[in-house]
C-alpha cells in the first residue's frame, strides 16, 4: 500500500515540475496556428506593432475579437521589444516587455504600445513567437516575421538607358557592392544570362562590328588583374524592349566567398504607369462595393519582376472619393486600410481582404496607387484604376471658346489638362480628335495665317500634352461666315492609357 502510494505521489510530483518548469508556448502545438503577422524595416528603423494585425489574425483562426497575446522574447542579439518605447530615453529607462505578461487589444498595458528595436548589427527575417487568447478565453499559437535590411540595398546595381541604347558595365559598381556586402575586395563575376526577348549582354561590343561575342553563363569576369573584365561587359536591349531588366549574378571576393547580387537596368522612360501595371475595376453603382484579387496584383508583379509578389502597400484615395477597409462585409469592417501597412498576397493581412466603398455622391474614375514588393524584396509601382458609375466611358466637362466670325481659334493644352486632372486624378497624355464637318469648320496643325499650316489634323493621329505632336499647335479655323457653336468631340487619355471622352 505504501509502495503504490509512493508511486502515485511521485508521478503526481514529475508533472508538477514540468507544468511548472515549461511555460505555456510548449504546449502550443494543441492549439490552432494562425498566419505569420509579417512586417519589414530597415536596419536603422524600429518597428511599432499594430494591434489590428493581431486582431485580424485572432479572428480568421477563432473567429472572434482578440483579449490579449503574451511574448516569446527575442534573442537580446537580434533586438528587444520594448513597452512605450521613446528613442529618446536612457536604455536603463526603458520597459522591456516581459514574457510573462499580458498585452491587450483594447485595455492596459495596450499591444498597440508594443515596439521591436533590432539590434543594430542585425540582417536578415527575426521570427518572434507569441499565443494569443480571444474573448472567449480559447487561445492559438502565431509567429510575427520581421524582415530587417541595409537602408540601402548594396546588392543591386542600377543603370538606366534611352531605348535601343547599350548600356555598359562599370567595374567599380561590382566593386563597391562587394565592398558592402562582403567588405572583402572583388574577384570576379559569374552573370545569369536575361531572357533573349529583353536583351542580350555581349564581351567587348562594337556596335559597328557585326560579330559580337555573346557572355557565357559559366565564365568568369574579372574586376581589374585578368581578362576577361567586366569592364568589357555590355548590355543591348532588344530593339523592341522598353522596361526594366534584372539580370542576377554571383559575385567572388578575393578570399574565394561568394554573394548574391543583381544588376537592374531600366531601358526608355521608367513609367510606372505602363498597361500591364494598371489593375482596372468598374463598379455599376456607388452603392456598390469592391473586392481586389490579389492574384491582379500577382500578375503585374510577374510582369514586372518575373518573381511572385510579396506584398503591397497602398496610398490612400480621398475619402470624397470613397474609402478601403479591411475584412469589410455589410458595414462591419476590421480596419480602415492603412498606407504604411503592408497587405500580402498569401498571408494575413490578405490583398483579397481590401475592399473599396465608394461615397454615396461618387461617380467617375478613382486611382489608388500602389508600390508591389516581390519575394525577392525587389519594389515595383502601380495603380488601381476603380470607375464608379454605370458609364462606359468617362465623360470631361466640356471645354468652350469663342471667337469672332472667320477668326481661328487656337486650343490650349492647360485646359485639356485641366479637365483630364479633374476628371481622371492624373496629368494628361493626349488626345485624338472627332474631326468636325467641313462645313463647320477645319481642324489644323501649325496653323498660322489662311493658307498657311503644317498639316491637316487627322483622327488617326494622337496629340500630345508634352511631346510632339503637341497638343498646343492644333487650332479650329470656322467655314467662311459660319456662326453658332460648333461641337467637337475628342477622346482624351491621361498617363496611365486610361480613356475619357469630351
Amino acid at each position: 500500500m505504501k509502495k503504490h502510494f509512493n508511486r502515485i505521489f511521485i508521478s503526481f510530483l514529475i508533472i508538477s515540475m514540468v507544468a511548472c518548469t515549461f511555460p505555456s508556448f510548449v504546449f502550443a502545438a494543441t492549439d490552432d496556428e494562425a498566419d505569420d503577422i509579417k512586417y519589414s524595416i530597415d536596419a536603422d528603423e524600429v518597428l511599432d506593432l499594430d494591434d489590428d494585425d493581431f486582431n485580424d489574425a485572432c479572428d480568421d483562426v477563432n473567429g472572434e475579437e482578440l483579449d490579449y497575446i503574451k511574448f516569446a522574447l527575442p534573442d537580446d542579439d537580434d533586438g528587444m521589444l520594448y513597452y512605450k518605447y521613446d528613442e529618446d530615453d536612457d536604455e536603463d529607462e526603458l520597459t522591456e516587455v516581459s514574457a510573462t505578461k499580458k498585452y491587450y487589444f483594447d485595455d492596459t498595458p495596450r499591444l498597440s504600445d508594443v515596439t521591436f528595436v533590432p539590434d543594430e548589427d542585425y540582417s536578415g527575417t527575426l521570427t518572434i513567437d507569441y499565443k494569443g487568447y480571444d474573448t472567449d478565453g480559447n487561445s492559438y499559437s502565431g509567429e510575427i516575421k520581421v524582415t530587417i535590411s541595409e537602408s540601402d540595398d548594396p546588392e543591386i546595381i542600377t543603370y538606366s538607358a534611352d531605348e535601343e541604347e547599350a548600356v555598359e558595365f562599370d567595374e567599380d559598381d561590382f566593386f563597391d557592392a562587394c565592398d558592402e556586402i562582403q567588405n572583402e575586395d572583388l574577384d570576379y563575376v559569374k552573370f545569369t544570362l536575361p531572357d533573349d526577348d529583353d536583351g542580350i549582354l555581349y564581351y567587348d561590343y562594337d556596335e559597328d562590328d557585326s560579330s559580337h561575342t555573346k557572355v557565357s553563363a559559366t565564365k568568369k569576369y574579372y574586376y581589374t588583374d585578368e581578362s576577361p573584365y567586366i569592364s568589357k561587359v555590355t548590355f543591348v536591349p532588344d530593339e523592341d524592349f522598353s522596361d526594366t531588366v534584372t539580370i542576377k549574378y554571383t559575385g567572388y571576393d578575393v578570399d574565394g566567398d561568394s554573394y548574391s547580387a543583381k544588376v537592374k537596368i531600366t531601358i526608355g522612360e521608367d513609367d510606372s504607369s505602363t498597361s500591364t501595371e494598371i489593375i482596372s475595376y468598374k463598379i455599376e453603382d456607388n452603392d456598390k462595393t469592391l473586392d481586389f484579387d490579389e492574384d491582379d496584383f500577382n500578375d503585374v508583379c510577374d510582369e514586372k519582376n518575373n518573381q511572385e509578389l510579396d506584398y503591397v502597400k497602398f496610398t490612400i484615395p480621398s475619402a470624397t472619393k470613397g474609402i478601403l477597409y479591411y475584412n469589410y462585409s455589410d458595414g462591419d469592417y476590421s480596419s480602415i486600410v492603412s498606407s504604411g501597412k503592408q497587405y500580402y498576397y498569401d498571408s494575413s493581412p490578405y490583398i483579397s481582404k481590401v475592399t473599396f466603398v465608394p461615397d454615396d455622391d461618387f461617380t467617375g474614375v478613382c486611382k489608388v496607387e500602389y508600390k508591389g514588393y516581390d519575394t525577392d524584396g525587389d519594389t515595383f509601382s502601380g495603380t488601381v484604376s476603380i470607375t464608379v458609375g454605370s458609364s462606359t466611358t468617362e465623360t470631361a466637362k466640356i471645354i468652350s471658346y469663342s471667337s469672332k466670325t472667320n477668326t481661328a481659334t487656337v486650343f490650349k493644352d492647360e485646359d485639356f489638362n485641366t479637365v483630364c486632372k479633374t476628371l481622371m486624378d492624373t496629368q494628361l497624355s493626349y488626345v485624338t480628335f472627332s474631326l468636325p464637318s467641313s462645313s463647320s469648320g477645319t481642324l489644323y496643325y501649325g496653323y498660322t495665317s489662311s493658307g498657311t499650316y503644317s498639316s491637316k489634323v487627322k483622327d488617326s493621329t494622337k496629340y500630345y500634352y508634352g511631346a510632339s505632336p503637341y497638343l498646343l499647335n492644333v487650332a479650329f479655323v470656322p467655314a467662311n461666315n459660319v456662326t453658332g457653336t460648333v461641337t467637337i468631340s475628342y477622346t482624351g487619355y491621361d498617363k496611365d492609357n486610361l480613356s475619357y471622352t469630351g
